[in-house]
């Protein structure tokens, strides 16, 4: 897991690697350059990215 600030170099790295635009699997809002995020790989291969905020909210539920 790691928190930072999304920069535009990261985010189209990521975009290239999974080949969409990303969103935020929780409220569904596309992630922009500057915004608070977390993310998580697994196995190298599979890239989940959420907002700071959204990811609190989710653990909260829990």
């Amino acid at each position: 897991m790691h928190i930072y600030a999304m920069t535009k170099s990261v985010k189209s790295r990521i975009e290239k690697r999974i080949g969409q635009a990303l969103k935020c699997p929780v409220c569904g809002r596309p992630i922009e350059v500057g915004q608070q995020v977390v993310t998580f790989t697994k196995r190298n291969v599979r890239i989940k990215v959420y907002h700071k905020k959204c990811y609190e909210k989710l653990l909260l539920e829990i």
